[in-house]
């Protein structure tokens, strides 16, 4: 059995004098001999840091990290976002990569299994928050909004415009027949403002 203490003989350059220094085990159990309580970057990981805060801490966005050694979804320190573990507990399996995790009441930290929804991909999920803004808006879940004057309306009163079905730019015939005089006059004082050469 080795002692828990030891000594070492640490010669300063300057003075050439020896100097005692008492020497003991590494705390993370390593069994290198230190003259504090780590070896280099030994209490920088789980519960041996000083910090350790039982493997859950709470994103700056206000999610909330679990640590988990082997999961698919874990991040470079380790950390899953617990609204995922719920969900797969509940599932009873592991969530596909593609799936996202809603939050009704909009608490990113409420992860209780009647606050969230598994949504299959981001396009479903945009469309919840779509949905959720237009029945606060105007009671009309079905409703959108004209990203010209801002009012909600029926969709069947509303052109959907745009370069992709996920994000459809949503508008008024009346609203794009302005916006698009509005334009031809800018585009037109711009041209005759352009020095000739």
């Amino acid at each position: 059995m080795t002692a828990p203490f030891a000594y070492a003989k640490n010669i300063t350059m300057q003075c050439e004098s020896p100097n005692l220094i008492m020497m003991k085990k590494c705390e993370c159990g390593c069994g290198e001999l230190v003259s504090r309580r780590f070896l280099l970057g030994h209490n920088l990981t789980g519960n041996l840091n000083q910090r350790w805060g039982g493997g859950r801490k709470v994103h700056s966005a206000g999610y909330v990290l679990i640590t988990i050694e082997n999961h698919p979804r874990k991040n470079s320190d380790g950390y899953v976002n617990e609204h995922f573990l719920v969900a797969e507990k509940a599932l009873g399996k592991y969530l596909p990569a593609k799936a996202i995790i809603h939050h009704i009441d909009g608490n990113p930290s409420n992860n209780k299994n009647n606050n969230i929804v598994i949504c299959e991909n981001r396009k479903y999920h945009n469309l919840l928050h779509v949905r959720k803004r237009a029945i606060d808006a105007c009671g009309n879940p079905k409703w959108r909004k004209c990203y010209i004057c801002k009012k909600y309306d029926d969709p069947k009163n509303l052109l959907f415009t745009g370069k992709t079905e996920e994000s459809p730019s949503v508008i008024h015939q009346a609203c794009r027949k302005e916006a698009l005089v509005l334009w031809r006059k800018y585009k037109n004082a711009k041209l005759h403002d352009l020095p000739e050469g």
